[in-house]
């Protein structure tokens, strides 16, 4: 018995960390999974404000601490076409109860990040909530725009030339021909796909 009086003891001096807008014993458990979950995490009410969310979550949206997550809206982070896009997400979660996933652009810290995201509604005794996780996967996608970028060089390069020009694969497939292929043989890229 002293071991569990010394165990209370140490719980009731321990700091009580806030918990969401009308705290629940659910709600306070979603909290605490949200803040070891393992990729960036937040907790979204159905008008767009986040409830909560987790350190991983914080970094991405440039704050100093999960605490400042809550009360942020969608409205403040997220870019004006994506913005549409996430209100959709919500209705047809909060609606259907299907999972989403989606990518938008964050406006955070007068910088663009772009994420991946999966959504799912999540019932609580005293109403429901959409929990979101992301990435961040601004560097992938701006290597996928200089790939895009490469290839329309590439493609300029080769349709302005006066030589046929083609690329085979290894197994001699045809992958590209340029205009003055297409001229003198009558194929075009769009014949080779």
């Amino acid at each position: 018995r002293g071991r569990v009086d010394e165990l209370e003891r140490q719980v009731e001096q321990q700091p009580v960390r806030a918990t969401l807008p009308c705290a629940s014993p659910d709600r306070e458990l979603l909290e605490s999974v949200v803040h070891g979950m393992l990729e960036p995490t937040v907790v979204i009410d159905w008008n767009g404000t986040l409830l909560c969310g987790n350190r991983l979550a914080a970094q991405v949206l440039k704050l100093d601490s999960p605490e400042q997550v809550r009360g942020v809206s969608l409205a403040d982070i997220l870019a004006p076409e994506s913005l549409a896009r996430a209100g959709t997400d919500l209705e047809e979660v909060r609606s259907s109860e299907a999972e989403f996933s989606s990518h938008y652009e964050l406006l955070v810290g007068g910088e663009s990040v772009h994420i991946e995201s999966h959504g799912t509604l999540i019932e609580l005794a005293d109403g429901s909530v959409d929990l979101v996780s992301f990435r961040d996967v601004t560097e992938r996608r701006e290597s996928e725009m200089k790939g895009l970028a490469s290839q329309q060089i590439l493609r300029r390069l080769l349709d302005t030339s006066s030589q046929v020009i083609f690329v085979k694969d290894l197994d001699g497939k045809y992958l590209m021909v340029n205009e003055r292929y297409s001229e003198l043989f009558g194929i075009s890229n769009e014949d080779i796909r």
